[in-house]
């Protein structure tokens, strides 16, 4: 209905503009009044054919493009960027994890401010990667930074962004006491836990074993735990001799183990170099007596390797949404850690995945500044319908911008061609052609420029035009008069 009242209004515009241009004698949209079905005119005739008037080819250059303003409309409205999501899809890791925790937190900051967060368990990163992939609604998910170098083809990972990085997520190797393994290379022939399958740390577990070469000489269980409680056990109760963690020191299985006295923590050689080589890795130190002051746990600076949290998003996910997920990431993530000072989260490293546009435009701009006033669904109104207007103007300036364009080219081409007519005139009036002749051609020269019509634009060129056809009619006429004059001075026999 917008359209088609836009259209009218425009076409009521024309018409006025016709009536007052008539009005002062230049006619530049004239209307054909003929009737052109008067040769059909008969008994069973229509009684209204009579009253019908044809549109010249001028108006119909208008009216077509005002008919694809309506479809730009329509296609516009058709495919624009949806309202921004009142729910959210979260998807976390197993119970009793650091992505539940932060979930809950999530749900609470989100839901203060009108939003729905849905949490949902999943096993972990890579479950929470192939699910954004390959299911639709609004949805993020936490995942481990780099495990996406797990996702097969099939698993549609061009689908995915990050939001960023959230925090460090510490990667442990835990050995036996006595066993003097201080490089991963040295697990060769050892009977090691890599994590259960398809688990975060038997991601990054197979990156640093397989880039020292030894894949083939780790002695695995035939059957892995699938629970890192139960590989723990193993490991205290000596059936393993070293295996490899993910999680905080506060984490239950990690605290645990820092207590057990026939365990202890590598402070692996050579982390430099892996996060060097490996951009969703981080060299972090866990500081002596980090853990526990008065026992003094760890007994030395402890240098460990840790990917970072990323908060993952379909790339389809509104701006709107994009905005409000990384306020709340702010406000949860930004305090101090014993890896990370204030202030350091989130932020744009330590990501695999491609960064959304909105999250770096959040990390370089700030929050939309709509989002700093005014309610979340009251923004999101706004912001769709400054997009929505944006692009309607941008068709409606091309819309109204291609009708004087087409006038304007339509005439310059048969301006032109009646200059080269009149260029003609004019070679054959310095070659002493006969001036009646030359009259005649620039009689109809005349004729024919009298038929074109102007656009406005052009009038200034149009009435230079005339004016050149007088100024050849006066030269031509003015030498008809000295050739008339010279043989009336000749002598007379």
């Amino acid at each position: 209905m917008v359209g088609f009242a836009l259209m009218s209004l425009l076409m009521g515009r024309i018409d006025m503009a016709t009536s007052s241009q008539s009005a002062r004698g230049l006619d530049l949209f004239p209307m054909v009044t003929e009737d052109p079905w008067n040769h059909r005119a008969g008994p069973g005739r229509p009684p209204f054919a009579d009253s019908i008037t044809i549109m010249t080819k001028r108006r119909v250059a208008i009216a077509i493009p005002l008919l694809v303003l309506l479809a730009a409309l329509l296609v516009i409205w058709r495919f624009a960027k949806p309202a921004a999501p009142k729910e959210i899809v979260l998807l976390a890791g197993p119970k009793g994890t650091t992505y539940q925790a932060y979930a809950r937190r999530y749900a609470h900051d989100l839901g203060e401010k009108g939003i729905t967060i849905k949490i949902v368990e999943t096993a972990g990163s890579l479950e929470n990667l192939r699910r954004l992939a390959t299911e639709d609604g609004p949805a993020a998910g936490f995942a481990l930074s780099g495990v996406d170098r797990d996702l097969l083809p099939q698993d549609h990972a061009e689908e995915l962004e990050s939001l960023g990085s959230l925090s460090y997520e510490p990667f442990w190797l835990f050995v036996r006491e006595g066993s003097e393994i201080s490089r991963i290379n040295q697990l060769a022939g050892k009977r090691v836990s890599l994590g259960p399958p398809e688990s975060d740390v038997r991601s990054v577990a197979n990156l640093l074993v397989a880039a020292n070469g030894i894949e083939d000489q780790i002695v695995e269980a035939p059957v892995p735990r699938l629970e890192a409680q139960e590989i723990a056990t193993d490991l205290t109760s000596g059936e393993l001799d070293a295996a490899f963690f993910l999680g905080a020191p506060e984490a239950p299985v990690i605290t645990g183990l820092l207590e057990s006295p026939g365990v202890y923590p590598v402070a692996l050689e050579r982390v430099t170099t892996y996060a060097r080589l490996h951009p969703d890795l981080a060299e972090i130190v866990l500081p002596e007596g980090g853990y526990d002051l008065e026992r003094n746990i760890p007994a030395a600076d402890l240098h460990l390797i840790a990917p970072a949290d990323n908060l993952v998003v379909r790339a389809d996910l509104h701006p709107a949404a994009v905005d409000l997920l990384l306020d709340a990431a702010r406000s949860i993530h930004r305090e101090p850690t014993l890896f990370a000072s204030r202030g350091t989260f989130p932020n744009m490293d330590h990501t695999t995945l491609p960064l959304s546009p909105a999250a770096i435009h959040f990390y370089e701009e700030g929050p939309s500044p709509l989002r700093k006033y005014l309610p979340y669904w009251l923004a999101s109104l706004i912001s769709r319908f400054a997009l929505i207007v944006a692009q309607v103007g941008a068709v409606v300036w091309l819309v109204l911008k291609t009708p004087p364009t087409i006038l304007r080219f339509r005439f310059s081409i048969r301006q032109t061609k009646l200059y080269r007519k009149l260029e003609k005139v004019e070679r054959r009036l310095v070659d002493g052609e006969d001036a009646t002749k030359l009259l005649v051609d620039l009689q109809e020269i005349e004729n024919q420029s009298a038929e074109l019509h102007p656009p406005i634009a052009a009038l200034s060129e149009y009435l230079e035009l005339r004016q050149n056809i007088h100024d050849q009619r006066e030269r031509i006429e003015t030498r008809e008069e000295w050739t008339t004059t010279d043989k009336d001075r000749e002598p007379k026999n």
